[in-house]
């Protein structure tokens, strides 16, 4: 099995044509290529934030999650294209361990969102081969460029 590797973005003036996340001039192509992102964060007003900005962005939000264990649930039930995960979780399950299940379960791409940017936190969370990081509190200016990311399809 080879790999190809693809820029991928959630940009909505991204250029790339073959993106799965890319918003297109067209609505039948765009409605298509829209990004379906599951959201995991215990903070509820970040929450709202977040979600706002994915949906002015274009894409559907499939969901909006406080714990691991609901997020486990949800992506069995929804199958998004990405998860955005919060590190820091109420319940059993923080976002790293939710992460590493969804990776093996499911194989879904994983954001983390983090205000701890710590070293021993990051090292751990990178252990699960995340697609990116976003460090929290977004901010217009650096919300929609971290979201690039490469993309490899098997």
């Amino acid at each position: 099995m080879s790999s190809t590797s693809q820029e991928t973005t959630l940009s909505p003036d991204a250029p790339d044509e073959n993106s799965r996340f890319v918003r297109n001039a067209d609505p039948e192509t765009a409605e298509r290529r829209r990004a379906k992102i599951l959201l995991v964060e215990d903070e509820a007003i970040v929450a709202l934030d977040i979600k706002t900005r994915l949906l002015h962005l274009g894409h559907e939000v499939v969901g909006v999650t406080s714990s691991g264990e609901d997020a486990i649930k949800a992506v069995e039930a929804t199958r998004p294209d990405l998860v955005l995960m919060d590190i820091r979780l109420r319940g059993k399950l923080d976002g790293i361990e939710a992460a590493q299940q969804l990776r093996a379960r499911f194989d879904v791409a994983v954001i983390y969102l983090t205000a701890y940017g710590d070293d021993a936190t990051l090292q751990r969370a990178k252990l699960t081969e995340p697609y990116g990081f976003l460090i929290k509190p977004l901010k217009n200016a650096n919300c929609t460029a971290p979201l690039k990311w490469r993309f490899t399809k098997a």
